[in-house]
Order: structure tokens, then sequence, then C-alpha cells
């Protein structure tokens, strides 16, 4: 009989595990070659340049991958840090095979320098919020971006205690905003690029990083006067102020006053109309703080 393997963590040198995610996406990248001979219809030969594995993920953690991200508010590294993949593995009629440090059965991938970049949120009302982010591996001291380990033991995941959803944001703009806007959803996209440098033939990556960030955030109002008082040309930003709202466990909400929400604060930025239910905020820089009361 088969066995088939769930995803089970992706664990950080410190803090808690992400375990609540889908699948573990790798993607391989590989840089291929074929060549045919003049007179071929079939490949002579085949092989590859290089790759660069790496994989997108999302997650509801949102609190775990930002307190994460100390770089410009978007990305984190883990440099001579491991950082694990781990898929549990389960038998046909028995099911999930049991987590223990003596039971060698599991799969792993492991990666000793690595950073994170965050690249969107969604919060939608009467959902909990999602964010995407990207884990880039790169080669150190010799050692591949990843290295695959077909028999090892995995821990216990801790439970997820962090959850959110749609929050207020507070809007101040040039001339036309003041006001905690009425949101249905809203989306931020950080429109991440990364450079990535190949060395001298080599088959992997020797550096990657973020290059360029520029965070836009879309929200959808019931409120056409906010949009298209921005008409024609947009205004700039002089307070921006974004939340998740912490969802508490056997109840709903946790209470405004309590230092548990995820606050964004920008003061420097445009405004846009998008549409006439639609705004945009193109914001130049921004704080995080994970631990905020709701004001």
């Amino acid at each position: 009989m088969s066995d088939v393997f769930y995803p089970h963590a992706i664990v950080f040198p410190t803090g808690n595990a992400i375990t609540q995610m889908e699948e573990i996406p790798i993607q391989p990248n590989f840089q291929e070659i074929t060549e045919y001979a003049a007179s071929g219809v079939l490949p002579a030969f085949t092989g590859n340049h290089s790759q660069d594995p790496m994989t997108d993920l999302e997650t509801s953690q949102i609190k775990n991958v930002l307190d994460r991200c100390t770089i410009d508010g978007i990305a984190g590294a883990f440099d001579g840090s491991n950082v694990d993949f781990e898929w549990q593995r389960a038998s046909s009629l028995t099911g999930r095979v049991e987590i223990d440090p003596l039971n060698l059965t599991h799969v792993r991938a492991r990666a000793t320098a690595s950073y994170i970049a965050w690249q969107s949120i969604q919060a939608s009302e009467n959902e909990i919020a999602k964010i995407t982010f990207r884990f880039q591996p790169v080669s150190n001291g010799g050692n591949p971006p990843l290295a695959i380990s077909t028999a090892v033991a995995i821990a216990a995941a801790a439970n997820v205690e962090h959850y959110y959803t749609l929050g207020p944001i507070n809007a101040v703009t040039s001339t036309s905003l003041n006001k905690t806007l009425c949101v249905q959803n809203w989306s931020w996209d950080n429109n991440n690029l990364f450079k990535n440098v190949f060395c001298s033939g080599g088959t992997s990556l020797e550096y990657s990083a973020l290059d360029r960030s520029a965070p836009v955030i879309t929200v959808d109002v019931e409120d056409i006067r906010d949009p298209l008082g921005l008409f024609p040309s947009g205004e700039s930003i002089t307070s921006l102020e974004v939340y998740l709202r912490k969802k508490l466990q056997g109840g709903s909400n946790v209470p405004d006053a309590t230092a548990e929400h995820i606050k964004f604060t920008m003061a420097v930025g445009t405004a846009r109309p998008m549409g006439t239910r639609q705004l945009g905020f193109a914001v130049h820089n921004f704080t995080v703080n994970t631990a905020s009361a709701i004001t």
C-alpha cells in the first residue's frame, strides 16, 4: 500500500511554527536545457543550467508572519539558521503516523540560509483574513538551498492562537477625507520585486533579496462620496491607519481596547479613486504593530 504525506509545519528558528496552510508548494524552478541534432526530432541532450527553489504560501497566521518581517516591515532573513518544511506521513487504513521522537518516517526540507517576504493580505467581512508570503532559500557555504530528508522525526506543532478579520480604516487626506471608512473588504499588495544572482555557472542562487516594493491598499466602500470626492486626480495621504481585528476564541471579537489587534500606520502616499465604490492608497512606508488597541 502507498503512503501519503500531509503538510505539517514550517518551523522557524524561534517562535511559533506556521501550521495553517493547505499545502507547502515548493517550486524547483529549473532553468532547463534541451538540445537537438540538426536533423533530429527528439532531443539529443537534456539537463539543467540551474534552479532557484522557492515557495509562495497563504496562511491565516498573519501575526506569525509579520513579527518575522523586520526589514522594511516586509522581509525577514534567516542566515545560518535552519528553517524546516515538514510533512507528516500517513499510512493506508491507520491514517496519520504518530508524532514521536523515535518515529523516523516523516519528510523534511531544510534551508540553512533563507528569507521570507510577505506579499499580500486579504480581509473581508465575516471571513478570516489571510496573508501570502514568499519563502526563498539560497546556497550557503556549499550547502544546497534545500536539503531533503525522507526519514526524520517531527515535533508536535502548537495550536494557533491568533486569527483576524476585517477592522476599521481611519483615513485622512489633504482635503476630502477625515473619517473612519465603512469598509466591506480590503486587499493589500506589496507588488514585490526580487533580485536573484547566480555566479560563475553555478547551479544554485548565491544572492537573493527583496529589491523593490510598491505597497497599494485597495478598499471597497459603500459611501460613494469617499472615492468620488477624490476625483479627478487624487490627494496626498496625511494619515492612514488600517486595522485587522482579532477574533476571540469561543466568542466573536476581542474588545477594541485590548492591545491584541494588528495596526498598520502610514503618513506618506497618494489616495486615488479606483472606481465608484473603491479607493486605492499607494503608500511609501509603514509601521506594523501586532499588539495594538483599535482607536
